[in-house]
């Protein structure tokens, strides 16, 4: 759906995107005059953020993503695939300028609904976190919880489901693109 908006001192709500083809998700206010940045996914594993206008101008493309956007001290952050970027953005034209300059490796991101482990306020405190590279252990336990068996090696597995004979499981992995791929 397309994203609403309400005035601070309350009232009916109003769309403030057009609802499309695709869902809008995770607007993050940016300065005071109603501009927002939000998430609309089209590709999978890759997010497209747009400023959007609480007035009801026109949505602008910024850039594409892996991952949520954030807006700080004239710096627009994002993901590259698990790279942290900052990258010069004027909010008032919309426009991004410069290279984006890596910040961090190897965020944690929720392949689910593309949101990357990080987070920037107002002042520009960047807090994230990263894979070590360690991952979890599919681990199988009995009932009692004492540990029967590790399978496989460690990594970043989700959505990690067993068959009903208990022979075989299935879970999406890590890739190296940010993204994940069925194991």
């Amino acid at each position: 759906s397309g994203l609403f908006g309400v005035a601070a001192a309350g009232g009916e709500s109003r769309p403030v995107t057009q609802k499309g083809k695709y869902s809008h998700r995770e607007p993050r206010v940016v300065g005071d005059d109603g501009d927002f940045l939000f998430l609309e996914n089209r590709y999978g594993a890759v997010w497209v953020v747009y400023l959007g206008h609480a007035d009801g101008r026109p949505q602008r493309e910024l850039t594409q993503t892996n991952g949520g956007a954030e807006y700080a001290g004239g710096q627009l952050l994002y993901l590259r695939g698990t790279t942290l970027v900052a990258q010069p953005c004027d909010i008032g034209s919309g426009q991004l300028s410069g290279e984006a300059v890596p910040l961090a490796e190897r965020i944690v991101r929720d392949p689910d609904y593309g949101i990357g482990a990080f987070s920037v306020s107002g002042h520009g405190d960047l807090a994230y976190q990263t894979d070590r590279g360690v991952g979890s252990q599919l681990t199988f336990f009995d009932r009692a919880g004492k540990k029967q068996a590790e399978v496989g090696d460690p990594g970043g597995y989700t959505q990690v489901s067993l068959s009903p004979d208990n022979q075989r499981i299935v879970s999406l992995v890590d890739n190296a693109e940010g993204g994940s791929d069925f194991w």
